[in-house]
């Protein structure tokens, strides 16, 4: 979802990761909704998509070469913090079985090499505690802090003193014509 403040969908979000998982990731499409967000707007500011998974998927092979061409086109960063779980391989390692180094064996690992092949700024971060996701997120902060600049639009004189003033003078000739009135 992009940026808000609305804490009932975060709250939603939030919730929504204690419930059952499919065992299988759309990546593609998540980046892709991620990357529409920035169709249209205006190139300013730090333009980042914030990826926090546990790695298990792959990009759609149908949709690669789009996600590439809409990196490029939105002029986005990506960061990924992967939530790595207790006695997973990361996604920094090799193995050494050729047999195992696959998509399927090391997902996590592949994803990694895809995102690394985008050639847009790309900074990974092995997330496996509290601190480690502290550390991660400070780091993004510090590389992302580029002013954001917006067009706010003010009027070129303001002439709220002159209805004031028409309105007084229409409201006392009016009072004078009330007074003034016969029967």
């Amino acid at each position: 979802m992009p940026l808000t403040e609305n804490k009932e969908a975060v709250r939603a979000a939030i919730s929504a990761t204690v419930t059952p998982a499919l065992a299988y990731t759309n990546i593609s499409k998540g980046l892709a909704l991620a990357l529409s967000y920035f169709n249209g707007v205006p190139l300013s500011g730090s333009r980042i998509v914030l990826l926090v998974s546990d790695g298990a998927a792959v990009v759609n092979p149908d949709t690669e070469m789009e996600l590439r061409k809409q990196f490029k086109e939105q002029q986005v960063s990506l960061y990924w913090l992967f939530l790595r779980t207790a006695n997973s391989p990361g996604i920094f390692e090799r193995v050494d079985d050729p047999r195992l180094d696959n998509a399927e064996a090391m997902p996590e690992h592949y994803l990694h090499l895809f995102f690394s092949s985008l050639n847009i700024p790309y900074q990974a971060y092995e997330a496996e505690n509290q601190e480690a996701m502290k550390r991660a997120i400070n780091d993004i902060s510090q590389l992302e802090n580029k002013p954001f600049h917006y067009i706010e639009r003010i009027p070129k004189q303001d002439l709220s003193i002159y209805c004031y003033q028409l309105a007084t003078v229409l409201i006392i000739l009016l009072l004078g014509l009330k007074c003034g009135e016969f029967r």
